[in-house]
């Protein structure tokens, strides 16, 4: 059984690159990030620079303003200056869309990384929460529920479908109940998935995480080869 926390992140990095070689050698060869990396890296910052605001100044226009000052200056990384605009452009009006309806409320998590034992994977996760929030408030009755957001620039169905599982697998863990949905954002085609999971699922979820782990770095070989992976895009969850 393996000691360290699995990361999400790098996960997600196992399943973007072909080589597990390139991920597992990562410190000692550092690839050349592409623009959707160096936009997300962005989007991110910018995300965080928005809730440290205080309430009242979170407004739409200011948005533009903390992108602009997280943008890359890497402008031959795109596919060309028209594209490094727009692609921003993009981005901030979307965002713009997406965090109106948290402008005035405080995130429950906010950037944090947290670590879990699973016991049926016998294994610690390690998982970074971009944003979650409360379930909003009906009437006078204050629901103790909760969403995971994730807001992303790649919404490639395989990546969305990892994190779908990891972080409902991570929540069954980590907190008393699961939440109420995993929403993801995907901020270039300004098309949200909300997954809905459950007690039923969950099992579904861990059965993938245990294929997923076996492109780990430095987990122990299995039967399971990487094609066993490409499991339909969210099985077994109500998608709206």
């Amino acid at each position: 059984m393996m000691t360290k926390p699995i990361m999400d992140y790098i996960l997600e990095e196992l399943l973007r690159n072909s080589s597990v070689q390139v991920v597992g050698q990562g410190r000692h060869k550092k690839a050349q990030l592409d623009w959707r990396q160096l936009s997300q890296y962005a989007l991110n910052h910018t995300i965080n620079d928005f809730f440290m605001l205080p309430a009242a100044v979170r407004t739409r226009s200011v948005i533009p303003v903390l992108l602009e000052r997280r943008w890359t200056k890497r402008v031959s990384v795109f596919e060309s200056k028209e594209h490094y605009i727009q692609v921003r452009e993009r981005l901030a009006a979307e965002l713009m869309v997406f965090l109106r309806e948290h402008g005035r409320s405080e995130p429950l998590l906010l950037f944090e990384q947290w670590e879990s034992f699973h016991p049926v994977l016998r294994r610690k996760l390690s998982m970074i929460f971009q944003l979650v929030t409360a379930v909003s408030e009906e009437g006078d009755r204050a629901d103790t529920g909760y969403i995971v957001h994730k807001y992303v620039v790649n919404d490639d169905d395989e990546l969305m479908n990892a994190f779908c599982h990891f972080a409902a697998v991570f929540c069954s863990s980590a907190f008393s109940t699961l939440p109420e949905r995993i929403e993801i954002h995907s901020l270039l085609t300004g098309q949200t998935k909300r997954l809905i999971p459950s007690r039923r699922t969950i099992v579904q979820s861990e059965d993938y995480l245990r294929l997923l782990l076996t492109l780990y770095p430095d987990e122990q070989q299995s039967d399971h080869s990487e094609s066993d992976l490409k499991i339909s895009l969210f099985p077994g969850y109500k998608v709206e």
